[in-house]
């Protein structure tokens, strides 16, 4: 800051009016803006850990939606319930992981997290209609194999937008 004052000093130009240029703002440089925001969003150490687990464990839970989807009558509903399981799992984590920004992270990443946020209503719709003929004496695997392919859709669209909030938070999804 002294440099700067010292600048100013020489060149007579205090914000006086005697420099034309001072009495306007100097104009963003958008390499400048992209770069803040860049920062202003990137993913902490602990972050980035938490978000290599979170998707972990939604391809985890795509694969059992296949093995579900694969599976024959006897072993449907044991499958149902596992990929029950890992799907609340994804759900916990990133909603775990949503938690941990800041205030800047969430301003600077608003439409990625409001595609996440229906990914996850999308999985969470699916997850209720397994509940549901998890519920039915007896479960018909059939039904369960259809829920299992919808739900793995929904998945897959979730993986791609935590993909695409990672990469805007700097996480090599690899």
């Amino acid at each position: 800051m002294a440099l700067f004052g010292q600048y100013e000093g020489r060149h007579g130009g205090s914000g006086s009016g005697n420099n034309p240029r001072s009495s306007t703002a100097p104009a963003d440089d958008p390499d400048l803006t992209n770069l803040k925001n860049a920062v202003a969003v990137e993913a902490t150490g602990a972050q980035i850990t938490q978000f290599k687990a979170l998707a972990k464990y939604t391809e985890a839970a795509g694969q059992k939606a296949q093995v579900l989807q694969q599976s024959g009558s006897e072993a449907a509903l044991s499958n149902a319930t596992a990929l029950q399981d890992a799907i609340d799992e994804v759900l916990r984590q990133g909603r775990d992981f949503l938690n941990t920004f800041s205030d800047a992270q969430a301003s600077g990443l608003k439409k990625q997290t409001k595609r996440l946020t229906q990914s996850d209503e999308a999985v969470v719709k699916g997850t209720k209609k397994l509940a549901v003929q998890l519920d039915q004496i007896p479960a018909d695997p059939q039904q369960l194999k259809e829920s299992a392919t919808n739900l793995e859709r929904a998945l897959t669209r979730l993986q791609s937008d935590q993909n695409e909030l990672g990469k805007q938070m700097g996480i090599d999804a690899n």
